[in-house]
């Protein structure tokens, strides 16, 4: 609606860069009429190996140009389990798309990020190994921007999804937040004239209020809402001209 034209949410939970790039990979080959592609940069899906999936994967068989080994989704008992429940439902044969991991009904305010602290559970992954600025900018090279640098006719909006000031905290402790902010620097020295970059990481009227939040890092659809407007208004860019300005305020958030 915001930018008046078809569009299809393709958000999977926990993606990883590498199963992001399956997902180009097939709208370049199959769908010759897009122009318009944007991509959430999220940090934690850079780090690690390039070709890091989740646990478990991404079926990407599904993702090949064989038809054969689909069988493998055919015959999977994950896939029965859920087309059963499925057919069980009102609304068979109506999936909304923009319902995809669609949080609504979530509390989302300082005292669920609250209790979300409490039980300890955030990034219990981290190896330091695996998020330097070297290391995240290998996997987004590998991963996504081929796919930028291949398609001119395509515009690309990729934008920093504002974490709250508890995450940049978090990335502080750890010792990985200066290796992200060098991160956003490789990435602004790149100049392809069919990207633009937003960083909505150092905007504190949304990463300074809790109440945006469910826990440190997922935002409310409000913030959603607020991201799809300003990508359309073209604000939040983020250039050479203003990125040691943004990346200052990111650190001084993280001292919050």
């Amino acid at each position: 609606k915001v930018f008046k034209t078809d569009a299809l949410k393709l958000s999977v939970a926990g993606m990883t860069a590498h199963e992001m790039h399956y997902m180009l990979r097939i709208l370049e080959k199959y769908n010759k009429r897009i122009s318009h592609i944007i991509i959430s940069l999220d940090l934690f899906a850079l780090s690690g190996s390039p070709d890091k999936v989740r646990n478990p994967p991404l079926p990407v068989y599904m993702y090949d140009d064989e038809y054969f080994n689909d069988v493998k989704y055919l015959l999977n008992w994950e896939t029965l389990k859920y087309s059963l429940r499925m057919m069980k439902q009102s609304n068979l044969g109506k999936t909304n798309f923009d319902e995809l991991w669609y949080w609504g009904s979530v509390d989302f305010s300082e005292k669920a990020v609250r209790e979300s602290i409490a039980k300890n559970t955030f990034n219990l992954s981290y190896k330091k190994e695996d998020y330097t600025s070297n290391v995240l900018y290998q996997s987004l090279e590998s991963n996504i921007l081929p796919y930028i640098r291949n398609n001119p006719h395509i515009q690309f909006d990729v934008y920093f999804p504002p974490y709250s000031y508890l995450t940049y905290k978090d990335m502080r402790e750890k010792g990985w937040l200066e290796h992200a902010l060098e991160l956003k620097n490789m990435l602004v020295k790149e100049s392809y004239k069919n990207l633009i970059l937003h960083d909505f990481q150092c905007d504190i009227s949304v990463v300074g209020d809790l109440n945006n939040y469910k826990d440190i890092s997922h935002f409310s659809p409000v913030i959603n809402r607020y991201i799809i407007d300003s990508i359309k208004e073209k604000k939040h860019v983020i250039t050479q001209d203003n990125l040691d300005k943004c990346s200052d305020i990111v650190r001084r958030s993280s001292l919050i």
